[in-house]
């Protein structure tokens, strides 16, 4: 019985710790530092916070491109916000999503974010 239980704990612990590493990949929380992550990476990177151009319950938008990768992030004011939004945004990303391999699209807390797995990767 004793053997059986560990034997399940461990499994549990190594199943937990994938999953942990497996969900690591998405952009900063904060928009100056996705900014600055993927100008060091080597993107053109256009930061809006200017409440006119924003989407509703917005608070800024970062679009990063290079010759293979973009990335949009949406950073909402908060969670409600982005889940109202999910539904329109998910649509206008499957559009983009025929032009680029390993394309991503994920609404995490306050923030929506799609494009490439690379480029989400290098955002964070």
């Amino acid at each position: 019985m004793k053997r059986t239980i560990s034997l399940i704990l461990a499994i549990a612990c190594i199943l937990g710790c994938v999953l942990s590493f497996a969900s690591c990949a998405k952009p900063a929380n904060d928009p100056e530092k996705a900014k600055e992550k993927l100008e060091a990476e080597g993107y053109v990177v256009v930061l809006n916070t200017t409440d006119l151009l924003l989407p509703d319950g917005a608070k800024a938008t970062l679009l990063a491109t290079t010759k293979d990768d973009y990335l949009m992030v949406i950073y909402y004011e908060d969670n409600a916000a982005a889940k109202d939004a999910w539904e329109e945004v998910k649509a206008d990303a499957e559009k983009k999503a025929e032009e680029y391999e390993d394309f991503v699209c994920e609404r995490s807390g306050k923030m929506i974010y799609y494009g490439t797995k690379q480029a989400v990767k290098d955002a964070g």
